[in-house]
């Protein structure tokens, strides 16, 4: 069922989480321990991060030469003056990913030396923009916070680091004749090239009902991949979701949705799959749950045939663009949050519901000073 991929996503989670708190010093373990409570993905995020800190460190600062990341001390850490702070801020706009794991330090120079050597240049490099820079820097904030509350260091230095603001990106949405267009293309392979046609010839009734129920319900794409062949109630046209924050939800589908279902799961009860699988709804071609990254690949892949001019289309721009329909059709802002998922309407109005290029092109003949 729904919550047993859930549950086993969060297992899958929780054991990320625990080999990478064995590259890092035990004070970290201290830390994660104490923000139990939050998701498993909150937590994952917290020391993926705080494990690029520690590279940093035993990579670029002089002081950390002769450690590993796991050897770092809390009196070290006290030592760090905001000058290193800010070394480091620079330092994520570009950096060479370290070759991460339970290895020496003569192991991971010399496995990055090889890297170096490497013809592709860029291969490994990670750059971050402004909100993954904030995120990795408030993750800091939180480790140092904790580590000066519980007294064992005797200044915050990271309080006075300056954390960037998140920049207000324009929501990429499509329109009612850019979506009428993915969806042709889904159904019909015109544009791609002939290795994506044949592909899509045996996987078009499976992606048809994908993208019909992206955009005919605006669900994430975690929770698209989420669900069972259990969840779908033909008998009222409805689906049972697992939300975040182990939410569940029950909703509803137009009959244009409930045909591309219904396409699929004829289709999906002649597949014998994996191991593991059985319940799953959506397979790869490996007759195995789909993941969300080959859920991003798929719709990439029909977005870019249909509306090229539109970089970086992704499940959650399939989920704006059914967001900003479904507002200007209702005008009901609590409806949207509601059908979305969101527990704050405030969330809503700042990533989903925003003025249509039409309302700016008019505003250019509101005002004219020569009336």
């Amino acid at each position: 069922m729904a919550s047993s991929y859930r549950e086993q996503r969060k297992a899958e989670n929780e054991l990320k989480v625990r080999e990478i708190q064995k590259e890092l010093p035990p004070i970290v373990g201290d830390f994660m321990r104490s923000i139990l409570t939050n998701s498993d993905l909150t937590r994952l995020g917290y020391i993926q991060d705080l494990r690029t800190f520690f590279y940093f460190l035993t990579r670029e600062l002089p002081d950390f030469a002769d450690v590993s990341p796991a050897e770092v001390t809390v009196e070290q850490l006290g030592n760090l003056k905001l000058r290193e702070m800010e070394m480091y801020k620079e330092y994520l706009h570009l950096y060479k990913k370290p070759v991460y794991g339970r290895k020496s330090k003569e192991a991971v120079e010399e496995e990055g030396a090889e890297e170096d050597d490497d013809k592709r240049k860029t291969d490994g490099l990670t750059k971050n923009d402004e909100s993954g820079m904030a995120r990795k820097l408030c993750s800091l904030r939180a480790f140092f916070k904790y580590l000066y509350m519980h007294e064992l260091i005797e200044q915050n230095v990271t309080e006075k680091l300056k954390v960037p603001p998140a920049p207000k990106k324009e929501i990429i949405y499509l329109n009612k004749e850019e979506i009428a267009r993915v969806l042709h293309i889904v159904q019909t392979g015109e544009g791609m090239s002939e290795r994506q046609k044949k592909y899509q010839e045996s996987m078009r009734v499976r992606d048809v009902a994908i993208l019909f129920l992206l955009l005919g319900t605006g669900i994430r794409a975690s929770e698209l991949v989420g669900m069972d062949i259990e969840s779908i109630n033909f008998e009222k046209n409805s689906f049972f979701v697992d939300r975040k924050g182990n939410k569940e939800m029950t909703l509803s589908f137009n009959s244009n949705v409930a045909n591309a279902l219904k396409e699929y799961m004829q289709m999906r009860q002649q597949i014998i799959p994996c191991k593991g699988h059985e319940h799953a709804l959506f397979l790869s071609t490996q007759k195995k749950r789909l993941t969300v990254r080959a859920l991003q690949n798929l719709v990439q892949k029909y977005a870019k045939a249909a509306v090229p001019d539109k970089q970086h289309l992704s499940p959650h721009k399939m989920r704006s663009s059914f967001g900003t329909a479904l507002y200007e059709k209702s005008g009901d802002i609590d409806l949207v949050a509601e059908v979305l998922g969101h527990t704050n309407v405030n969330t809503t109005k700042k990533h989903y519901i925003h003025e249509n290029e039409k309302r700016r092109e008019e505003a250019a003949g509101m005002v004219d000073w020569t009336e």
